[in-house]
């Protein structure tokens, strides 16, 4: 890997670009889908004027979004799975998403 595809794994933007790519080798239908919520999840949360930082997404960020969604348990799903991957990656030292790994309860 690149220093640049590096630094640009490090912004949310980048990381999400990378897991599809990734995805959309072995799964493109769900890559396809995974797209859908995680440009929507991060649209908002740079709406919210937050850094485009991978590791400035915290948990309670993603439960506001995730009780704001009509689909709750596609989104969390989706964003569970970039979280897991991004963690196995080393792009993220905590994962946000690890109060969620059963699932949401709002």
């Amino acid at each position: 890997m690149t220093m640049l595809e590096l630094a640009n794994e490090s912004t949310l933007l980048g990381a999400i670009d990378r897991y599809i790519s990734v995805l959309s080798a072995t799964h493109p239908k769900l890559a396809k889908e995974y797209t859908v919520w995680l440009d929507d999840f991060a649209k908002h949360f740079l709406a919210a004027l937050h850094p485009n930082d991978i590791n400035t997404v915290a948990t309670n960020w993603i439960k506001a979004y995730l009780v704001a969604v009509e689909d709750r348990h596609n989104a969390t799903v989706a964003l569970v799975d970039f979280f897991n991957w991004a963690s196995r990656s080393g792009l993220i030292s905590t994962n946000p998403t690890q109060p969620f790994q059963g699932g949401f309860a709002s």
